[in-house]
C-alpha cells in the first residue's frame, strides 16, 4: 500500500468520559470527531477518520481546496489507482477529563 504524506498538521482536542469509559476526539479543522476505548484506538480512528475524509474529497475533485485552506499540501500526487492511505500529522492534546457524577 503505498502512502501519501501530507505536508503539515492538524491538531486535536481530546478528552476522557469517565461516565462511558471512552476516549472523544475533535478536530474542528476539518469537522471531525471520533472515539475509542483507549488512547491507541483512539489514534487509530482519528487516522482512518482523515484518510476517509481525503479520500472522498480527493475523488470529488474537492481535496486541493481543502489542502489551501488549511494551508497543507501533499508530498507526491495521488496514485490514479491502487490502494493508498494519507499520512497527516495530527497530534491529539487532552484538554479535559470529564469526571464521573
Amino acid at each position: 500500500m503505498r502512502i501519501v504524506r501530507v505536508v503539515g498538521e492538524i491538531p486535536w482536542r481530546s478528552s476522557f468520559d469517565f461516565r462511558s469509559a471512552q476516549w472523544v476526539a475533535v478536530c474542528d479543522a476539518l469537522n471531525l470527531t471520533t472515539g475509542g476505548e483507549t488512547w491507541a484506538e483512539l489514534q487509530t480512528n482519528e487516522q482512518d477518520a482523515i484518510n476517509l475524509l481525503f479520500r472522498d474529497l480527493a475523488e470529488r475533485g474537492e481535496l486541493e481546496q481543502l489542502l489551501t485552506r488549511l494551508n497543507l499540501r501533499l508530498s507526491e500526487p495521488i496514485p490514479p489507482s491502487g490502494e493508498y492511505l494519507f499520512d497527516l500529522a495530527s497530534p491529539t492534546a487532552v484538554t479535559t477529563a470529564s469526571v464521573a457524577a
